[in-house]
């Protein structure tokens, strides 16, 4: 049957689905992100 239910699964660190910009681009990116943050808190 099941022999290793002891087993402990760990997921990997969250990653961004893509390479995260530097300049203009990344500063929008880390404003959505941001807001994406506290959206999720509520």
């Amino acid at each position: 049957m099941i022999d290793c239910v002891d087993d402990v699964l760990t997921a990997p660190a969250p990653v961004p689905p893509v390479g995260l910009s530097s300049g203009p681009l990344g500063e929008v990116q880390a404003a959505d992100r941001e807001i994406s943050r506290q959206t999720a808190r509520r």
